[in-house]
C-alpha cells in the first residue's frame, strides 16, 4: 500500500504525520504501526440529499505524542 509505505518513509526521516480515514477494520490493519490511534464520530455535512447526512466513524492515526490531561 503506497500510503502506508509513505508513512514508513516519513517516520524513518524523523518527521510527524496525521492521517484520517473512515473507520474500517481493513484500514486499521493497514495503518497499525504502533502509533497513536483515536476513534471518533463525525457528522457529514456534504451531501445533496439531507437524508444521507449523518454520523460516520473516523479513525485518526498519528505519531505525534499526545498527552491526556
Amino acid at each position: 500500500y503506497r500510503l502506508s509505505n509513505l508513512i514508513d518513509f516519513i517516520c524513518a526521516k524523523g518527521c510527524y504525520y496525521v492521517l484520517t480515514n473512515a473507520a474500517h477494520s481493513e484500514i486499521e490493519k493497514i495503518f497499525e504501526k504502533g502509533h497513536n490511534k483515536f476513534h471518533l464520530q463525525r457528522k457529514s455535512l456534504i451531501a445533496a440529499n439531507n437524508e444521507k447526512r449523518g454520523q460516520y466513524a473516523e479513525v485518526i492515526f498519528t505519531n505525534i505524542r499526545i498527552s491526556k490531561n
